[in-house]
């Protein structure tokens, strides 16, 4: 589709997360019949990178359960290729569907009176100085509005792509769900700090979703740092009528620097492994030193080579010294009489 090219990370084509997620319900549905499947335990365990001249893609599906299918996806330089990288996997689940809808109630889909207005143009020319480059088939978000851990956020599907044969969602509509997650988050004044997505715990949806969505978005939590190395997410998603015709759960977004953004760009190959995140080590205060009376094992150091004495004394521990080198013989023997009856050839060089 002439979408994926409009989803660029410093220039490189980055397949969004919707577009494999799209590409794992319809291999269920071709495999195993049409269902109303959720999406459960996703995750990016690697960015896909799309060079000009495309990836073959293989979805892996397995039955873990009564209408349970884990899935992952691969993909290769070609579909001869024997060298294929993992790089998303979750799990459809039939059996859960409709069971965690919720109900949409006033509070959802009226924004705070404190709220801030954030328009859909300045978000994305933001994202666009970040080396985030999402193309007009990108941009579903019109506005916004962000109150402390909550955010109210309007969608449009481009009407370019909605003639398109969908078998369970838009990938642009739903990666825009997903941005709404990111509108959520609050300004650091850092515009280093960059949050891609990581995981997602659930994905519901009621039924196809329409082209116009209400969105409310409420963070879990803050985390323990200014800058916290990753946010959690809650979604509903609702119809202009305010109608639920969905929910996300568990949505975590992970900080990425810029130079890791900017490394993205020069990956031949889906390497770029630590695009989501990386270890960081953060100052924090020094608790109550645990064992405070303990003293250092240096001190105990004489006592302890006097009682080792002792005991290998009493145990008469010195006669291996002489045991084992006659052991090593003895076993060598064996090995030597084993070899030789079955015919092992022992020429020189063989």
């Amino acid at each position: 589709p002439p979408y994926l090219a409009e989803h660029r990370i410093h220039g490189a084509v980055l397949v969004a997360a919707p577009v494999m997620l799209e590409l794992a319900q319809s291999a269920a549905a071709s495999a195993y019949g049409p269902a109303v499947r959720t999406i459960e335990q996703f995750s990016v365990t690697a960015p896909l990178v799309l060079p000009t001249e495309g990836r073959a893609i293989q979805i892996h599906l397995r039955e873990s359960g009564p209408g349970r299918l884990d899935f992952s996806v691969h993909a290769a330089a070609s579909a001869e290729d024997r060298e294929w990288t993992l790089h998303a996997e979750g799990r459809l689940d039939a059996t859960r569907a409709g069971s965690g809808a919720e109900t949409a109630g006033i509070a959802s889909t009226v924004p705070a009176a404190t709220a801030a207005l954030v328009e859909g143009d300045a978000h994305y020319a933001r994202l666009a100085r970040l080396g985030i480059d999402l193309q007009e088939g990108f941009r579903s978000i019109c506005s916004a509005y962000r109150s402390g851990q909550e955010a109210w956020v309007e969608l449009e599907l481009p009407s370019q792509w909605r003639s398109e044969p969908i078998r369970w969602a838009h990938p642009v509509l739903l990666d825009g769900v997903l941005q709404a997650a990111g509108v959520s988050l609050p300004d650091s004044g850092d515009d280093a700090d960059v949050y891609l997505l990581a995981e997602i715990g659930r994905i519901e949806l009621n039924g196809p979703l329409p082209p116009r969505l209400r969105c409310h978005v409420r963070l879990r939590s803050e985390g323990d740092q200014p800058h916290p190395a990753s946010w959690c997410a809650d979604v509903d998603v609702l119809d202009a009528s305010a109608v639920t015709v969905g929910l996300l759960r568990g949505i975590v977004l992970r900080r990425a620097s810029p130079a890791a953004l900017a490394r993205i760009a020069e990956a031949a190959t889906p390497r770029a492994g630590d695009l989501q995140y990386g270890l960081e080590w953060q100052e924090a205060s020094l608790g109550t030193r645990a064992a405070a009376a303990l003293g250092s094992p240096l001190e105990r150091q004489r006592e302890l080579q006097q009682e080792f004495a002792r005991l290998a004394s009493r145990h008469d521990l010195a006669v291996y010294d002489e045991l084992l080198p006659v052991l090593d013989r003895f076993s060598t023997g064996h090995v030597v009489d084993a070899l030789r009856s079955m015919g092992f050839d022992a020429a020189t060089g063989r």
